[in-house]
């Protein structure tokens, strides 16, 4: 499930400490570094991230031209979902019915 940190939606590693989620960063990296590098990630892997996850440009029409119902995009809440359908998707894609 994505994290959210002060608005920011990505994968940051946190730590629970009296009730209370910390960002927990790998030592040497700013919050600025990791907000950077998980814009960078979205940019390359063709995502946009807010409410929800929108594929853009060639990833959008990939996944339209395989039939992924979710090519256009998905809301968070719908994560689960998404997640057991791209792996059908990739098992169809590899010629493996998981």
């Amino acid at each position: 499930m994505f994290q959210e940190w002060r608005g920011c939606r990505g994968g940051y590693p946190f730590v629970l400490k009296h009730r209370k989620f910390t960002l927990h960063l790998p030592s040497g990296i700013t919050s600025a570094e990791a907000v950077a590098h998980n814009k960078t990630g979205e940019r390359l892997d063709r995502l946009e991230l807010g409410l929800g996850v929108r594929f853009v440009g060639k990833a959008c029409l990939a996944l339209m031209r395989v039939g992924f119902e979710y090519a256009e995009g998905f809301d968070l809440a719908e994560w689960k979902s998404v997640c057991d359908r791209r792996l059908a998707l990739r098992d169809r894609l590899r010629g493996t019915q998981g």
